[in-house]
């Protein structure tokens, strides 16, 4: 549910209706998460992390919260002069202000995450078995998460006045539990509703990878189309193929002349093909693209072939006939 900065970017009401869970029961179980370590955690966004540490931090300092809450869209402008006004308060403390909140952490999680991953862990694992595929979710190096029972003992033994905190600690951890739970089993039908969708990639290869959207797999597992884009963001599978990102499978398409479709990813790889075995000293130009990719029944304008040559970091053709010409030198 959390994102790499450590914030829940989905609004809580969407939240708890996909989950089925409580408002009311929701808000105070965050607010309790919020005080853990990183101060901030599970805040929608920065500006809500930062009000938050603040508030718990500098609880006295209404005027920090106040600007925080209501100008920071100033504040990023370091727009001081209009900050100072709208508040009717000094230069000076606004600029105090602006240092205090230089102190607070705007990712709570960015100590926890690592900047430059050495190598990529494959959060599923698809093998094919007999012409079947296999889906293996790689949550195996994760931490199994359980509820020590000894607490729910003491819960029963506590004094009234420490009921209701105990009782809001366990209501948490059991709520970050479900929640693992129910990510781990949304994971493995997203990823089993792209295999049946790309079938033809798993077993032929790229060149039978078609179109498919977000859309597509939340119509056929009647999910929300941004749970399908929260649940592949930053998902990596490993195939027969190798190991890509989830949203990898998603990509536009391009008519053919025989009515179907054909994959933005099939285009960018027949252009990779033709660049690549192209004469160095005649390289091809966009419009030649065209026509040998037309040549193949797939209609494509040569703007189209410029966008995605961009995409795929390919000069142009005059470009790369100069490139060519100073290499053999």
């Amino acid at each position: 549910m959390l994102n790499d900065h450590g914030f829940i970017p989905i609004p809580i009401p969407d939240l708890c209706t996909e989950m089925k869970l409580n408002e009311k029961k929701v808000r105070k179980v965050l607010d309790q998460i919020h005080r853990l370590d990183p101060i901030g955690i599970g805040a929608k966004d920065v500006q809500e992390t930062l009000l938050i540490q603040a508030k718990i931090l500098k609880p006295e300092d209404s005027n920090l919260h106040i600007l925080i809450r209501d100008h920071i869209k100033d504040l990023e402008k370091l727009d001081y002069k209009s900050i100072s006004k709208k508040m009717e308060i000094q230069l000076e403390s606004v600029e105090s202000l602006a240092s205090e909140i230089k102190k607070l952490e705007p990712y709570p999680a960015k100590l926890y995450t690592p900047n430059k991953p050495d190598y990529v862990i494959p959060d599923v694992i698809v093998r094919e078995v007999d012409g079947e595929f296999d889906i293996y979710i790689n949550d195996e190096w994760i931490p199994r998460l359980k509820v020590n029972k000894e607490y729910k003992n003491i819960l029963k033994n506590a004094k009234e006045s420490d009921k209701e905190y105990i009782a809001t600690k366990l209501s948490s951890a059991e709520w970050l539990i479900r929640s693992v739970n129910q990510r781990r089993q949304t994971l493995f039908k997203v990823t089993s509703a792209i295999i049946e969708m790309q079938i033809a990639f798993f077993k032929k290869g790229i060149q039978h990878i078609r179109p498919l959207t977000l859309k597509d797999i939340a119509e056929k597992l009647e999910m929300h189309e941004s749970t399908i884009s929260r649940i592949t963001s930053n998902k990596y599978i490993q195939t027969s193929r190798g190991i890509m990102e989830l949203k990898w499978f998603f990509s536009s398409g391009v008519r053919s002349t025989e009515g179907g479709i054909e994959s933005s990813k099939k285009i960018h790889d027949l252009i990779r093909n033709l660049v690549k075995e192209e004469q160095s000293d005649n390289p091809l130009s966009d419009q030649e693209i065209v026509d040998a990719i037309g040549k193949q029944g797939i209609e494509i304008a040569r703007r189209t072939v410029a966008k995605y040559r961009k995409i795929l970091k390919i000069l142009p053709s005059s470009q790369r006939k100069k490139v060519k010409s100073l290499e053999s030198r």
